[in-house]
């Protein structure tokens, strides 16, 4: 295959972008080969993350009051005084602290409960007569308190000490808050945190990803009626599906404001002793189906405890054209095309094959047989190859359908319900594009949802990973990503015109990040991910070194989307690595205010 020369890159530039432009693009590039790819980064530990982030506090804070509230049902008392210690000793001053005592029958309970309410007047108790649930005690709490915002606590965590001080910041005009949070250890260590999306409801249909710190407008709380009794376990995760359904204004603190206390009476300490609760989540997760009038139904996700799927059924049976780039290797492409005959279940389908060039007479000879189907349209681009244009050319040929599935031909389908499932986000108008989860033939992950700014332009998300559970890894949940995979790529045919198809300048590499970010700039569509059916992926098995990311195309993209790829990625938390595809942290910038920066309060407003 020939490649453009630099005079022709730069012709062809010229008549994209003009002179200006083309500078722009060529500036891009020549920094790009002085600088080379960016530095690996070293380890950061969270130890390390804590000494730098952890005693700092907003530039400024509001004039909010909190109303805390804490159920306590026969908790040990030192847990008990240093979770309200926690509260007295915030940095921001304007509190109330209800301890709700759910009818406990430990006499040190008790008795803590009493000490606490003596030590400050802003600290106030309730007993119940009779035992109700966290429910009913939260309720409870929340009806006595006076604060603008109710701040949920369990009776044996803890609160950062800047708290609610970073919550007054930037409650004004808002009506949910959450933060980022880890554990603490029996040692007094802190371990596994767990830093963030943006708020991401489809997310919180897989998991309580929100959880602690959950900070809620009282007015709104009581509004939905509050916790609803018969969820324990579940209650804070029930609720929140409530309020996604609500038009919200949502701020995430990407900062670790809570310490989830793990001991062996505790969920964060043996999650599996509640498991028998993942009963009342099922039922959550299928109220909240069904108020959105889905035909799906809830189950149970893979591997961790309190992980959900929604499992969509079949609809209408709508054509889907899928269109698969290929050159020779029929090994391959006989594979994917035996996916879609015979394990592709409850969707009518036409095939189109762009065939770029192949050359062996065992691929002609194939070919020739699939084109006398009537299912099937092969058409031929005997030029450079351009995966862009090899996908808009073969989305105008063939009869028109209402949904585009761009399937690389290095793809093998192994589960009957994998399109049907994908189908079932689109019935979502907000729903732009929809991916599934890609693995190596070694069971590691090659697509997990594509991150903005890894690497520079753009990587995948826990990629060349374990595909095990993971509890600071969201890659065995559906939910919404910056960014998703052209090697199975679903969407509406009228969305992939509406934005204009596929950039031919970007031949090789990123096309499916410019697609998805003008899917995302021009229509306003979200992107969603779900791992529920995985393929196998082989990537690139038939075009190997054709693929290396080349100076020209970083350039371009910086051209393109330089703004997005500063702002970063809002469905990947700031602390986490750009570098690396683990999901390590980033090293601390040197400079304080740039750390500041990193704990800015990220905004979704849905109202």
């Amino acid at each position: 295959m020939r490649k453009q020369s630099i005079s022709q890159k730069v012709i062809a530039e010229l008549r994209r972008s003009g002179v200006m432009g083309t500078i722009r693009v060529a500036l891009d590039y020549l920094r790009w080969r002085r600088a080379g790819s960016p530095k690996p980064e070293g380890p950061l530990t969270l130890a390390e993350w804590h000494e730098e982030f952890g005693g700092l506090g907003p530039d400024s804070i509001g004039d909010i009051k909190f109303s805390i509230i804490c159920p306590v049902y026969n908790t040990p008392p030192q847990f008990l005084r240093e979770c309200v210690a926690s509260v007295a000793n915030q940095t921001y001053s304007d509190w109330e602290l209800w301890l709700v005592d759910d009818a406990s029958t430990d006499q040190g309970t008790v008795e803590a409960i009493a000490a606490a309410t003596h030590s400050d007047e802003r600290i106030k108790s309730i007993r119940l007569d009779k035992n109700v649930g966290i429910a009913g005690a939260t309720n409870a709490g929340a009806q006595a308190a006076s604060g603008a915002f109710l701040v949920f606590l369990d009776h044996d965590d803890l609160l950062a000490p800047t708290a609610l001080a970073w919550l007054s910041s930037c409650a004004s005009g808002v009506d949910l808050i959450y933060t980022d949070e880890d554990k603490l250890l029996e040692d007094g260590t802190f371990a596994e945190p767990f830093f963030k999306p943006v708020w991401s409801p489809r997310l919180l249909l897989s998991v309580n990803y929100i959880n602690h710190i959950t900070c809620v407008r009282t007015e709104l709380f009581r509004s939905v009626g509050g916790l609803r009794e018969g969820f324990d376990g579940v209650q804070d995760h029930e609720l929140l599906l409530r309020l996604s359904e609500q038009p919200l204004r949502v701020v995430h603190l990407p900062n670790v404001l809570y310490h989830w206390r793990a001991w062996s009476g505790s969920v964060a300490g043996a999650p599996g002793s509640k498991v028998d609760v993942e009963a009342a989540g099922l039922v959550a997760i299928q109220d909240a189906i069904d108020r959105r009038g889905w035909s799906a139904r809830a189950g149970l996700g893979a591997g961790s405890p309190f992980n959900y799927r929604v499992l969509f059924e079949k609809g209408d049976r709508s054509l889907v054209k899928v269109v698969i780039p290929t050159r020779d290797r029929i090994d391959l492409l006989s594979k994917v095309v035996d996916g879609l005959d015979r394990l592709t279940d409850g969707v009518e389908l036409h095939t189109v094959i762009v065939d770029n060039g192949s050359t062996e007479l065992q691929t002609h000879d194939y070919l020739e047989k699939l084109s006398k189907r009537q299912d099937v349209t092969v058409h031929r681009i005997d030029d450079a190859f351009n995966f862009s244009r090899l996908c808009n050319e073969g989305v105008d040929v063939g009869p028109q359908a209402p949904y585009v599935l761009l399937l690389n031909n290095d793809v093998e389908i192994v589960h009957r319900n994998w399109l049907v499932q994908l189908l079932g986000w689109l019935r979502d108008p907000t729903v732009g594009a929809v991916g599934t989860k890609l693995l190596f033939p070694d069971g590691t992950i090659q697509h997990a949802g594509v991150i903005i700014g890894l690497g520079g332009i753009a990587g995948h998300y826990a990629g060349y990973q374990p595909n095990q559970p993971n509890g600071a890894s969201l890659h065995d949940q559906a939910r919404e990503v910056g960014c998703l995979t052209a090697a199975c790529l679903l969407m509406r045919h009228e969305d992939y015109i509406k934005v204009g198809g596929m950039n031919d300048a970007l031949a090789i590499d990123f096309q499916d990040v410019d697609f998805c970010l003008r899917l995302r700039k021009e229509l306003g569509r979200d992107l969603v991910y779900d791992p529920t059916y995985p393929l196998v992926h082989m990537q690139s098995a038939s075009r190997a070194a054709e693929g290396a990311v080349n100076g020209y195309t970083v350039a371009r993209m910086e051209f393109l989307w330089g703004d997005e790829l500063r702002n970063g990625d809002p469905y990947y938390n700031p602390h986490l690595t750009l570098q690396q595809h683990d999901l390590s942290l980033r090293p601390i910038p040197a400079d304080p205010a740039h750390r500041l920066d990193r704990l800015a309060a990220r905004v979704i407003d849905q109202r």
